[in-house]
């Protein structure tokens, strides 16, 4: 069998978790999301459009600082409200380059807002306001151009934090919408 370049294959991020239980219980009541898959190694859980992330247990309190997770919001707005309702909080910035008004920042056309998990992993939303953007529906956890977003947005806060300026205050709080259960995608690799 050829092996494909990995630009033919499905991605998927791993958030970490001091505590996977703690975790666990944090996205069922705040995202609404249920393991799709539960083994030693940690939890599977699926998403839209034949996504998944998986955390794993692990010793290391290091987190990166920057973004570990990227979910596309069609309504950053209605996503903010249903997420405050479950007392998520959002990150408020205001860094060189990037600052946030009631948890959210706008760039290039884009709007996004950025909250924690209960194991500190900063998680994002992302809303596009560039139409031809949403013909882009790679099956990946966040698509390339999502994923390429959020490497820009985490690259000026980790800038920002770097020339010392760390003002993140949680701004309020947040569900995504459960999503039904998908059957697990096939990957002919």
């Amino acid at each position: 069998m050829e092996a494909k370049m990995l630009g033919e294959t499905s991605v998927h991020t791993t958030p970490p978790a001091l505590d996977l239980e703690r975790a666990k219980k944090w996205y069922q009541e705040k995202l609404g999301l249920t393991p799709a898959e539960e083994n030693t190694a940690g939890i599977r859980y699926e998403a839209g459009r034949g996504t998944s992330f998986f955390g794993y247990p692990t010793p290391n309190t290091s987190r990166g600082g920057h973004t570990q997770m990227g979910f596309r919001a069609a309504d950053l707005t209605a996503e903010m409200t249903a997420l405050r309702g479950t007392g998520v909080a959002f990150e408020d910035y205001d860094l060189p380059g990037f600052k946030t008004v009631d948890g959210v920042a706008e760039v290039d056309g884009q709007r996004a807002s950025f909250f924690k998990d209960s194991e500190d992993n900063i998680l994002g939303l992302i809303e596009s306001a560039l139409p031809f953007l949403d013909r882009f529906r790679a099956p990946t956890c966040c698509s390339a151009l999502d994923g390429l977003r959020t490497a820009i947005v985490s690259r000026l806060m980790i800038e920002g934090n770097r020339r010392g300026s760390d003002d993140r205050r949680p701004a309020a709080n947040g569900a995504l919408r459960r999503r039904a259960a998908r059957p697990a995608r096939r990957d002919d690799s």
